[in-house]
């Protein structure tokens, strides 16, 4: 199991609103209907900034994105996937800030309080 976890940074041109409106309606319905995703992806979950935790200030991310793939190659077939690359690719570019979006590689997690 690898997953991939994103530190999203919203497209500076977005409101907090605006980014959290796209990254769910819109984002969200990409990926859900593009049937190469479902080849390559285990499981996408979106963790949005709290509205309210706003008021601390601008952040450093605006959500976490988590995918969950099988393995590193699983990854990589996603990501050069044509259906990816022409409609993914370009909306993740519209919604986010590549420069400041931060992402990790994971091994399975450990549980340490169930």
């Amino acid at each position: 199991m690898l997953k991939l976890i994103c530190f999203i940074r919203r497209n500076p041109a977005l409101s907090p609103e605006q980014f959290h409106r796209h990254w769910r309606d819109v984002h969200a319905e990409l990926l859900r209907n593009t049937p190469s995703v479902a080849r390559h992806l285990l499981r996408y979950e979106q963790n949005p900034r709290a509205p309210g935790d706003y008021a601390r200030g601008e952040p450093d991310c605006d959500g976490v994105a988590i995918a969950w793939y099988r393995d590193r190659a699983a990854m990589e077939a996603l990501f050069s996937e044509p259906e990816y690359l022409q409609n993914i690719a370009p909306d993740e570019r519209y919604l986010s800030d590549p420069a400041r979006t931060q992402w990790i590689l994971c091994d399975e997690e450990r549980e340490v309080i169930c």
